[in-house]
Formats: C-alpha cells, structure tokens, sequence
C-alpha cells in the first residue's frame, strides 16, 4: 500500500540515473521480490525492489554521500534526485540501499512493508520508521524558493516529531507567522533562505518577524558561506545557520540545537 505518484518518482529518477550511467549502453535490470526480517530495524514482511545496471559505478567515497540534498557528479545535475527517492522511501517506512562497483555497475535496493490481508494487525502497522525523534516535539516554517527542497525538508522534520508548514517566500512566511501567532499556535522555529530572486528573502524578513515576536527564533540557509549574514547571523536577528549544501543530518542537529534554546514556559 503506498502513493503510487511517489513510488513512480522513485522508480523513475533511479531508472534515469541508470540510463545516465551507461553512456555507451548496457542492460538494465529490474527485479521484485517478497522478503522477510530483514534485521533488527525491519522485521515482518516487505516488498524488495532492485534496480541494477551495468554502468560506470560510483566511487566509494562517494557511496554515503549520495542521498544528501544537492550532491551531485553531474556537471548539469541538481542533486535532488536522490535525497528526493530517499524521502519517499523514508515516509513509506521504508529502506534504501545502494551497492556499486567500479565499471560494473550499481544496484540500488527498495525495501517497502508489504500489507498482507488477515484478522491480525498487517505487519506493516508494526513497523518502526528507520528515523526516530530524537528530538523534542515543535512547530516548524520552512521559507525556500524551491518546492522539491520545502518538501524534502519538510519530511525530514516530521519523521523526526515536528510539524512542520512551508512557504515560497518572505511575504507568505509573514503571513503565516502572523497568523500562527493569532490562532495561538505558533511556530517555535522558522527556517529562512537568505536569498529569493525576485521576491523578500530572508534578512528582510527576520526584521519584520521579529517585529511581530522578538523572542522568534529563526534560522537562516544560504549557499553563500562568506556572505556576512551567514558569517555573523546573530548580529542580523538569527540564531542558527545552515550553509547549502548541508546533509539532513545538519538540518536536524542545527534544529535540534536551537530548539533547546526555547524556554518551555507556554505561551499565554
């Protein structure tokens, strides 16, 4: 049981990176199979998908980096790609994994519950999502231009406990953090990017988040790491940074930190 929209963006990104890595052809392979326990993490049953070619491969060093947002080794790729699949698979309290030899090829393997009809609870409610919180519960806005990147983001923050809402820009950051503050539900953290072409980035709109809440508590994301902001972000109103291209294991351990500065007395 699962988004059969997502599950085609997965199959799809991984089949073009096959393709992309067999420059001068090759085979692709595509297998299904019914697996169980696979270990301690992941026991019942499961539908594993693999995806092999016979492409260039990919070089060791890189093999732990290639989920994380923006890597890539593409001259004309964003990067997204990947971190995008491994979202997906993530949400679906799933699994990937990726195996590859140099000049032999690579095989990327998809492990999602498998729902089997019975009067007992199907073993796919008794999976534990491989991403526990370890973090403490809050409320999140993510401001950033880019849908697929508001998105990622906002799936890594929820599998780790928060609730979390987007914005495309700073003027809708605004809105949204005015009206949180009204109905009484507001948001302990807002992450900003620095720069939006054509529309309020986020050193214009800390200033104006600020006005509304001075104990806000924003973080602001750029891939400028000498723009001054980022360099000296207390001294424009922030209290964490986070230098694209970070790995979504930064995100959550910057979030983490600055959460731990929000005092815990409730807001009346």
């Amino acid at each position: 049981k699962a988004d059969k929209g997502q599950i085609s963006q997965v199959i799809a990104n991984l089949t073009i990176n096959a393709r992309e890595a067999m420059p001068e052809g090759g085979l692709l392979y595509i297998d299904a199979e019914n697996i169980s326990d696979i270990d301690s993490d992941l026991q019942g049953d499961f539908v594993k998908l693999s995806i092999r070619d016979e492409g260039l491969g990919i070089q060791p060093k890189y093999l732990d980096k290639i989920f994380d947002p923006y890597f890539t080794t593409k001259q004309t790729g964003s990067g997204l790609g990947l971190a995008t699949v491994h979202s997906i698979i993530t949400k679906h309290n799933g699994r990937i994994s990726v195996e590859s030899n140099l000049e032999a090829g690579t095989t990327f393997s998809i492990y999602l519950p498998a729902q089997i009809p019975s009067a007992e609870p199907d073993s796919a409610s008794k999976q534990k999502a491989p991403e526990k919180a370890d973090t403490v519960s809050g409320h999140i806005l993510v401001m950033d231009d880019e849908e697929i990147l508001r998105d990622l983001y906002a799936d890594i923050l929820q599998l780790s406990g928060y609730t979390v809402d987007c914005a495309a820009d700073g003027r809708e950051a605004i809105r949204k953090f005015t009206a949180a503050a009204q109905e009484r539900t507001p948001f302990d953290i807002v992450i900003m990017d620095l720069t939006i072409p054509g529309g309020m980035g986020g050193k214009e709109s800390v200033k104006e988040i600020l006005v509304i809440d001075p104990d806000a508590k924003v973080i602001v994301s750029s891939g400028y790491s000498d723009d001054p902001v980022v360099a000296n972000y207390h001294a424009y109103g922030f209290h964490g940074s986070l230098i694209k291209p970070f790995q979504l294991q930064d995100l959550k351990k910057e979030v983490h930190r600055v959460m731990k500065q929000i005092k815990k007395d409730p807001l009346f």
